[in-house]
């Protein structure tokens, strides 16, 4: 199936129909703001970071990088 076919053009067709007729500087504008002010709310609570807990950065302390701290670390070196 190539990207020739006719229901693949139709499909294009459609979808940039209906976004010439619904996508405005406006409304990308007022989508924008509602996202933004969102921040970092997930399923309307504020997210606390969540993760991994952190090393306290020994790397920083060695004077290195992360990947090569936990490459040493993995070897034994450290």
């Amino acid at each position: 199936m190539g990207y020739d076919t006719p229901m693949l053009k139709s499909i294009a067709k459609s979808i940039a129909k209906w976004t010439m007729r619904h996508f405005t500087p406006a409304k990308f504008s007022e989508s924008q703001a509602r996202k933004g002010v969102k921040g970092g709310r997930v399923g309307g609570k504020m997210s606390n970071g969540g993760g991994r807990p952190s090393l306290n950065e020994p790397w920083g302390e060695l004077g290195i990088s992360r990947a090569t701290y936990f490459r040493k670390k993995k070897a034994g070196l450290i």
